[in-house]
């Protein structure tokens, strides 16, 4: 019964986490800053509200195993993040960077069985199958649309996310998610801050843009981390990997009021795809 609990815990955590990051796509396109410059913003933030909050000595504790899964799956998430931005500030809308983003499932599900001995399932495989399906039906109309620059970094954010919750799941194993989110955070914003100082310029900015930038940071960078890293420690990568499909539909739905789109019945028959596949996890036994 604990365990069941645990895992209905953590699905809701995920999907919450996922709801609101279908509006991350939509707001780093409205925001008029650099992908570089917004996601070193979720960085300071993270470092603000979480290195505090891990016990004192927790770092000098960790293994030499354990130190190096951390590094590697924060190297992982900051490219995966870093190149889905540069692809949503590239091409024609959210929904494009989105669709080639959320190939990474494929590599997901025969990743988790080789690196995290999780059982191999044909109904995961079969569940990645329809949401992908659902995604090709919802974008069907915009495939004609890429570009190259584009797609290349959709496709390296999908490659980096799904190595990312590879390693994710094996630092969580042993370190808990304060510990983590501190490291995490600490680490990437000493490797960009150099980076930021010599290649953005601050004589521009004003302070609705400062504000803009710390609403993106708080709302990304520390509550939709906290849900979603609380979610995966309870869950299967596959079951994260799939449950994922409900941003790409959420972030349909949210482009209706911050964009004005109004979804065509392509969109609205891949939804219920998305929504199928995501039953087909939950319900699973």
């Amino acid at each position: 019964m604990n365990d069941m609990s645990e895992r209905t815990k953590g699905i809701l955590l995920v999907v919450s986490a996922v709801l609101l990051f279908g509006t991350w796509g939509i707001l780093a396109k409205l925001i008029p800053a650099s992908p570089l410059l917004l996601i070193f913003t979720l960085q300071a933030a993270g470092v603000i509200a979480f290195f505090f909050a891990a016990p004192m000595g927790s770092f000098s504790s960790l293994s030499r195993k354990e130190h190096l899964f951390i590094i590697a799956a924060t190297l992982c998430i900051t490219i995966s993040d870093l190149t889905f931005l540069a692809a949503v500030k590239t091409l024609p809308t959210v929904a494009n960077a989105i669709l080639v983003r959320y190939t990474f499932p494929l590599v997901v599900v025969f990743l988790a069985p080789l690196l995290l001995r999780e059982a191999f399932s044909k109904r995961a495989v079969f569940a990645v199958g329809l949401g992908l399906a659902g995604l090709a039906t919802i974008l069907a109309d915009d495939l004609g649309s890429y570009n190259g620059y584009g797609v290349s970094m959709a496709l390296i954010s999908a490659v980096a996310f799904a190595m990312f919750l590879v390693f994710l799941k094996k630092v969580l194993s042993s370190v808990s998610v304060r510990v983590w989110l501190s490291y995490r955070f600490v680490l990437a914003f000493v490797a960009l801050l150099p980076v930021v100082l010599v290649s953005e310029s601050f004589s521009a900015w004003n302070p609705q843009f400062v504000g803009s930038l710390l609403g993106f940071g708080l709302l990304f960078g520390v509550v939709g981390t906290f849900l979603h890293m609380e979610g995966i420690r309870r869950i299967s990568v596959q079951e994260v990997s799939i449950l994922g499909y409900i941003e790409p539909l959420s972030a349909t739905v949210y482009a209706i009021f911050l964009l004005s789109e109004i979804p065509t019945l392509s969109v609205l028959a891949g939804g219920m795809l998305i929504i199928a596949s995501g039953i087909i996890v939950v319900t699973r036994k």
